[in-house]
């Protein structure tokens, strides 16, 4: 309270509780408040377009999902939890992505005791209690990968944890437009050109999405997050004419 009555500008870093506990604590009336509350991300592939790699290409697009998807135990607002497979459905080559991935795991990353019962209690609950989901896919203790119910649309709740991914097949990538909200920030691609996504962007009246990286690039940071321009937001500008 101290802090937020002397200072000109605050950021406030959390979730949706945390946003709106801070905003109660008066601060002086011209300071203002950059907020980064509660966000979801995912990750869409063009199956039309990883068919036609080498399976060296698939084996390195599952190392930098991989990076996207464990460096932060998918607790980062920008890993994702998500999987859209967008094109004609080729099951083969989903699983072997799912393969390399959990090969990759393996070798890398390392799941202690509550990473473990994390992610059997995460699943549980979305399997048993919640009663959603269709199928799920066990790569040892490595990966879990779920698939939703087709009624499901709505999936900014939908989390993950040390591994657990959701994936769902849509025809066209304007078809993800049903699962865009404002809570969405990262979208992570492979297999689309600029001008696919710019066009994505510009024709769906969409409410969310504030990044769009190549997969491998989620976690990367800069001054502008959540679509805010950081530096900017929090300074003063002097008109001098």
């Amino acid at each position: 309270k101290k802090i937020s009555s002397i200072c000109d500008g605050r950021v406030i870093w959390g979730g949706n509780k945390t946003v709106n506990e801070v905003r109660k604590i008066w601060t002086l009336e011209r300071a203002v408040d950059l907020t980064f509350p509660d966000r979801y991300s995912l990750s869409i592939i063009n199956l039309d377009k990883l068919k036609n790699e080498k399976l060296e290409k698939v084996k390195l697009l599952a190392k930098k999902f991989y990076y996207d998807g464990y460096m932060m135990n998918q607790l980062a607002c920008n890993s994702p939890h998500f999987v859209f497979w967008v094109g004609k459905k080729n099951e083969q080559l989903k699983n072997y992505f799912w393969e390399q991935l959990s090969k990759i795991v393996e070798k890398k990353f390392f799941f202690d005791d509550v990473h473990v019962v994390e992610k059997y209690a995460n699943l549980m609950e979305n399997i048993i209690v919640q009663k959603d989901f269709t199928n799920i896919k066990m790569f040892k203790n490595n990966l879990y990968v779920i698939d939703p119910d087709n009624k499901i649309n709505q999936i900014e709740d939908i989390r993950g944890v040390n591994g657990t991914f959701f994936q769902k097949n849509i025809n066209r990538i304007d078809d993800l437009k049903n699962f865009i909200t404002k809570k969405c920030q990262t979208v992570s691609y492979f297999g689309f050109t600029k001008n696919q996504l710019k066009y994505f962007l510009l024709n769906n009246n969409l409410l969310g999405i504030d990044r769009v990286v190549p997969i491998g690039k989620a976690l990367e940071i800069d001054i502008i997050w959540d679509g805010y321009e950081v530096v900017k937001s929090l300074s003063r500008t002097i008109t001098l004419e």
